[in-house]
């Protein structure tokens, strides 16, 4: 119903910021409707009241995730990463000793500050271990525990050159795990970026793929 739907609407942006539009009823309904059967409730109403009841703190945070999107992949907007890496951070680097701190908001499974990584590795070598320091963060503990983990399918590579895949990649059946040189690059935590407070100074924060799920006066 659309009272059952407006309820998860409010929740959600006071608790992320993250607007869904009317258009996402079904969305929702498709999401959560797993959840409802898991504790066997008759209404979306019911599960409202469990969720936002104080007691089921585990299953606010499964709500929650389960509404947010994580859809990312390798070397999207590789334009914005062309124009950080050759650009602002040598501009950055020549104005002081180090080191430049880059933060991915709404990190999701690790990509887009992977391919940060991978590219200013490539640029920077071992160098880059002293003048730059790199995060990412999300909402959702899950999704970071597969940042961390750092494989993926090849989902993720659409667009990536191969031969970027092949030198920083290895093939573990269906999956390809980045190499651990890279992978310890980024360091990744938790956060509510409109409720908390972020990193101190940041020289760049990646806003952009989170931010296109909040309405104007959170943006």
């Amino acid at each position: 119903k659309d009272s059952e739907f407006h309820h998860f609407q409010a929740w959600l942006y006071r608790a992320s910021g993250i607007n869904l539009t009317d258009a996402k009823k079904a969305l929702v309904a498709g999401r959560l409707a797993k959840r409802l059967a898991h504790y066997n409730l008759g209404s979306y109403d019911d599960y409202f009241r469990l969720i936002t009841g104080g007691q089921a703190t585990a299953e606010l945070q499964t709500a929650i995730d389960l509404l947010t999107t994580n859809e990312t992949y390798f070397f999207r907007e590789s334009d914005t990463l062309d124009l950080i890496c050759d650009k602002w951070i040598p501009r950055l680097l020549q104005q002081r000793s180090g080191p430049v701190r880059i933060l991915s908001a709404g990190c999701s499974s690790g990509e887009e500050a992977y391919s940060l990584a991978i590219k200013l590795h490539e640029k920077y070598l071992g160098g880059m271990a002293q003048r730059i320091e790199i995060y990412g963060c999300d909402i959702d503990p899950a999704i970071l525990a597969k940042a961390r983990n750092a494989c993926y399918s090849s989902y993720s590579f659409r667009g990536v050159d191969p031969s970027i895949q092949q030198r920083y990649f290895t093939r573990s059946g269906n999956l390809y795990r980045l190499h651990d040189e890279i992978r310890e690059k980024v360091t990744f935590h938790r956060a509510n970026i409109i409720k908390e407070q972020l990193l101190p100074e940041v020289d760049i924060l990646l806003l952009r793929n989170v931010s296109i799920y909040f309405d104007t006066p959170t943006r």
